[in-house]
């Protein structure tokens, strides 16, 4: 052991031997400093749950049942054979973590005095998880196990658990558990898995009209569907088919709906001579009066339509000529490149409906401050700056291969210029070149492959804004590199006029 010498003896009011008054080495008392233990947090949790595995210092004991099934909504049941288990915690570490648990201990209700808390409805297995994640932060999901883990984490208050887990399920989303998934993510507030679950169901209506999923709803929610406008669907077909197939799937308890469900058919858009098919040769429609009374009534509606006469055109029902308009296919942002600190290769991808990120195919080369725009499906980015020295440079992507492919360059170096499409054409717009600022525009016909320029405009302009509305190109404020101040004015440029003049 070595000791340290006394440099201040407090008895003398003197420094340690050889030390006088005014040496350098006197303590500063106005000194001080901020010590950050960076590893403390860990290594307090990881004590914490330590002593919880040990049974230390526990101040309350869970007691859960195994679930048979996946959750109690699916008519899962306890195992009450093998008598309840038991989880050891520490109030406090519930309390911080959930708000469950906070408002049982500290809401004056009579758990915060038990020393064992009943949990019911909550598989033993899935609260020990989530009694450990509060731990260490850690959860692990799986596809087996994921809507017990989001209903018991929404029980408990646990968001961040439960949005971890409707992000897992929405990775899983396709046709056979759209309709389910959508029930199940609404009874759980998880609002953007009903979303994006309901706007997959209505973009994909013919392909779960025999679904499992769908033919279980119960009327009120099957109604709700086939009633809404906006569901994909190419004529009204298939849900003329989905009602039929939804009153025989549960026909004793269903067939007094059939004729209320029908209604929501747009009948007159099928035409007489399919709808008379139907009547003559459908069994389920035949012996229900109350639908062929519905279908006859969509065959009067149909030749009221077609009739020439006002007063018959005024007892139209307009609804039932009026087409559904299908769900648009979801819409993406896309970032090309940029900078991190260096000029990178990175494309990512959101999802407005999912709220979730993706990675895409990298660009072949670094790119920053590069024009991108939209052409016939394809995604183009044009020149920009690689870290090195500004490019002229041509990339475009294929969703549907997740691919990049080289296009022909630009016949100028630009970067922080403007790129927009019009009539299918790409416009790259000023720019700066690593000297000057460019006034100098160009055109890229994809048919070709071919860059051709376009008149210069009359400033200099980079990081400009450029954007087309009908025949028109539009460059907007930017900087000229001469007035050293960023430009207010606008230009435009006539597509149709230039193509005139050319010709």
């Amino acid at each position: 052991m070595t000791i340290l010498p006394n440099i201040y003896n407090v008895e003398s009011d003197t420094l340690g031997t050889g030390v006088p008054h005014g040496s350098s080495r006197s303590p500063c008392f106005n000194k001080t400093s901020v010590y950050t233990n960076a590893t403390m947090l860990s290594e307090f949790y990881q004590n914490l749950n330590s002593m919880r595995c040990q049974q230390e210092l526990c101040d309350v004991t869970l007691e859960a049942y195994p679930i048979q099934g996946l959750s109690l909504e699916e008519g899962a049941v306890k195992d009450e054979l093998n008598g309840p288990q038991h989880i050891h915690a520490h109030r406090i570490i519930l309390s911080a973590s959930s708000s469950y648990f906070r408002a049982m201990f500290t809401g004056g209700l009579r758990e915060a005095s038990q020393r064992v808390v009943p949990i019911k409805e909550v598989d033993v297995e899935v609260l020990s998880q989530l009694i450990d994640y509060m731990y260490t932060g850690r959860m692990r999901i799986e596809e087996m196990n994921v809507q017990t883990i989001l209903a018991t984490a929404n029980l408990l208050q646990l968001t961040c658990v439960r949005d971890a887990c409707a992000r897992f399920m929405l990775e899983l989303l396709d046709v056979t558990n759209c309709v389910g998934m959508a029930e199940f993510a609404r009874a759980h507030a998880c609002h953007q898995l009903a979303h994006a679950a309901q706007l997959y169901t209505k973009q994909h209506f013919v392909e779960i009209i025999d679904n499992e999923e769908l033919l279980s709803l119960d009327k009120e929610a099957f109604y709700d569907l086939i009633q809404d406008d906006r569901i994909t669907v190419p004529n009204e077909k298939p849900v003329m088919q989905a009602v039929l197939n939804w009153v025989n799937h549960d026909e004793q308890n269903r067939k007094m709906y059939l004729g209320e469900l029908m209604a929501n058919v747009r009948l007159p858009l099928l035409g007489d001579d399919y709808l008379l098919e139907k009547c003559r040769n459908d069994e389920t429609i035949k012996k229900d009066v109350a639908c062929l009374n519905v279908i006859i009534e969509g065959i009067h509606q149909l030749k009221l339509g077609c009739s020439s006469s006002s007063n018959d055109r005024e007892e139209v029902n307009r609804k039932w000529f009026v087409a559904r308009e299908p769900m648009p296919e979801s819409q993406h942002i896309m970032i090309v490149g940029g900078q991190a600190p260096k000029a990178i290769t990175n494309v990512d991808l959101f999802d407005p409906d999912s709220q979730l990120w993706s990675s895409c195919a990298p660009l072949p080369q670094r790119r920053c401050r590069s024009g991108v725009t939209i052409c016939n499906g394809f995604v183009y980015t044009t020149g920009g700056f690689n870290g090195a020295q500004r490019v002229k440079s041509v990339d475009y992507y294929d969703p549907r291969t997740d691919t990049w492919r080289t296009a022909n360059q630009m016949s100028a170096r630009r970067s922080t210029h403007g790129m927009t499409t019009c009539h299918n054409i790409l416009y790259a717009v000023g720019g700066f070149d690593g000297t000057t600022g460019l006034a100098s525009s160009e055109y890229f016909e994809p048919k070709t492959g071919s860059w051709f320029p376009l008149p210069s405009m009359s400033t200099r302009r980079s990081s400009v804004g450029v954007a087309a509305i009908g025949d028109d190109i539009y460059a907007i404020g930017g900087f000229d590199g001469v007035s050293k101040q960023c430009l207010n004015s606008v230009c435009d440029f006539s597509v149709i006029h230039y193509k005139r003049k050319k010709l």
